[in-house]
């Protein structure tokens, strides 16, 4: 009999650390949980994890069939001992991985914000959204890039769901980086087809930097519009001649690689003084 034991455990491939094990739950208690795990034995939880997930441990309950990640294959009570925490944490991780291999859409809750982007949530795991990486709609509009005044804008966003895609994933430094503006890069794209270069838009001036001001059309496009394609005139800055939110027309003179460079003095009349004065340098030159 004791031979004939010891041939059915060899013939059943024992669970190894690590492992994602199938069991049924036959007691549960404030101290443990068992699982009957068929013909490699019993397992168990100890309460240290339940004290850690009570949410958890309301829904569960005796004869449920539950999944588990084996921590010892045989502990010195003699049971498999099984983590229910990381088993749920394991698969959250490799639905990630097949979703950023897929390039999918993943939707996260903003938990909290800092002063280098939001800290997300999804399910049990916690991400970031670097400021970087939101989208144009969402991108905080600072003038002179106030820290202050982007963690004000930022802390809007909290409790607020955002679809995104992830950019970077590592299980081992348990880290998620995720992006707002790579989720949204894809009906950019198609919704440039419909403009080619020549065209004219119509759009509002969103952020105005040292080198141009960025003009959003057709809700999420935006153009940058360089300091020099404002006027025909030197300026110092765009904020001489455009207001944030103001209503502008501009053409498109290029679009390359999902960016779209426009211009608005090209629909302004050209003064004579700038075309007398190319004239003389024209004639200089011969």
């Amino acid at each position: 009999m004791k031979d004939l034991l010891e041939k059915e455990k060899k013939a059943v491939s024992l669970p190894q650390a690590g492992d994602i094990v199938e069991g049924r739950i036959i007691k549960i208690s404030k101290s443990a949980i068992i699982v009957e795990l068929g013909p490699v034995g019993t397992g168990v939880v100890y309460g240290g994890e339940l004290k850690d997930n009570r949410v958890m441990l309301k829904e569960l309950a005796v004869g449920q069939e539950i999944s588990a990640l084996v921590l010892d294959p045989e502990n010195e009570d003699g049971f498999v001992e099984l983590s229910l925490k990381e088993a749920h944490l394991e698969k959250i991780w490799k639905d990630l991985q097949a979703k950023r291999q897929n390039e999918e859409i993943i939707t996260v809750k903003v938990m909290e914000a800092n002063r280098g982007g939001l800290v997300v949530r999804f399910s049990d795991l916690i991400g970031f959204l670097p400021v970087s990486q939101l989208s144009h709609e969402n991108y905080p509009r600072v003038e002179n890039g106030d820290k202050n005044a982007i963690l004000q804008q930022l802390n809007q966003f909290i409790g607020k769901d955002m679809n995104v895609k992830i950019i970077n994933l590592d299980k081992k430094e348990e880290k998620m980086v995720v992006s707002e503006k790579a989720a949204q890069a894809g009906k950019t794209k198609e919704d440039l087809l419909k403009y080619k270069e020549g065209d004219i838009i119509e759009g509002t001036v969103a952020t105005l930097t040292n080198f141009g001001a960025f003009i959003r059309f057709d809700e999420n496009i935006e153009g940058l519009a360089h300091i020099s394609e404002l006027e025909w005139r030197r300026i110092d800055h765009p904020s001489q001649v455009l207001k944030l939110n103001e209503k502008v027309k501009a053409k498109i003179i290029s679009i390359q690689n999902g960016q779209v460079a426009l211009s608005l003095k090209a629909l302004k009349e050209r003064p004579q003084e700038e075309v007398k004065e190319e004239t003389k340098e024209e004639t200089k030159e011969e």
